[in-house]
């Protein structure tokens, strides 16, 4: 009697590789789109609506660790295409075009010269606890209710908007620096990748209630706990790193691109 063969076949969204890979051409085209858009509100959107389901589906597993995981796979895919998409896009069209990726990123353009500004004089927000802590604390508060309310998807959108913002601004650096591969690394600060990391520790941990209420598979909370005493713990730790680390981080920066020292135009 033949014998049947047990089926290893797996869903996608427990295929390693294929999983990578959709979070990768997911994001590019969530760009691609966006740059056909051309509305702030949409590339935050669309590349959290993506990577959401992956997300939400390792919660209600209970495995938040591999949700946290993919979250910051899909938060460095945000960063490379991001930065690319900075780079290339204003130098393979012209006019209107070129200008798509400004238009597809919330603040971008404004928050870019404001670090512009503070690279070349070291006068602005990001050395100055007293301006940078406020944001930081309202940025803090407003991601944890969005999370906490909505399963996490509207933080992922949140952050998402902070890394749009982020990626804009070391894109254009890194199109002044004489060095730009390095420059494309540096110009992220070690305070802003523990904030990015924090963000998506607490989402993990934030998102269980709702999603728990919405399909009845609830996590202990004193596991989701962990998730989100660890995420506070970086973005509050972020503040104090920041404080003590960017006056030295303009110097590098500095020297990834020394025509700043003389001022900006």
């Amino acid at each position: 009697m033949p014998q049947v063969q047990e089926t290893t076949d797996k869903p996608w969204l427990e295929r390693g590789w294929l999983l990578l890979g959709y979070i990768v051409v997911s994001v590019f085209l969530g760009w691609l789109l966006a740059m056909l858009v051309g509305q702030k509100a949409f590339l935050p959107i669309i590349t959290a609506l993506l990577i959401y389901p992956v997300f939400a589906n390792r919660v209600m597993q209970g495995r938040l660790g591999a949700a946290a995981g993919w979250a910051m796979v899909w938060a460095v895919a945000m960063t490379v295409v991001g930065i690319l998409f900075t780079i290339i896009w204003p130098r393979l069209f012209t006019g209107e075009w070129a200008g798509r990726v400004d238009q597809a990123v919330e603040r971008g353009g404004e928050y870019t010269k404001s670090m512009f500004v503070w690279i070349a004089t070291g006068i602005g927000a990001e050395s100055d606890p007293s301006r940078f802590i406020p944001v930081h604390l309202r940025n803090l508060g407003m991601f944890t209710l969005a999370s906490l309310i909505s399963g996490g998807a509207l933080g992922l959108a949140f952050g998402a908007v902070q890394l749009n913002l982020m990626n804009f601004y070391v894109g254009m650096f890194t199109s002044y620096s004489h060095q730009p591969l390095l420059a494309a690394f540096l110009a992220w600060p070690p305070y802003a990748i523990m904030r990015v990391v924090g963000y998506i520790l607490l989402a993990t941990g934030l998102s269980t209630p709702a999603i728990c209420w919405a399909t009845k598979r609830c996590i202990p909370w004193k596991k989701a706990s962990r998730f989100f005493l660890l995420g506070l713990a970086l973005t509050l730790l972020d503040i104090l790193v920041k404080w003590l680390v960017a006056p030295l981080w303009r110097e590098i920066l500095i020297g990834l691109a020394p025509s700043f020292a003389g001022g900006i135009s």
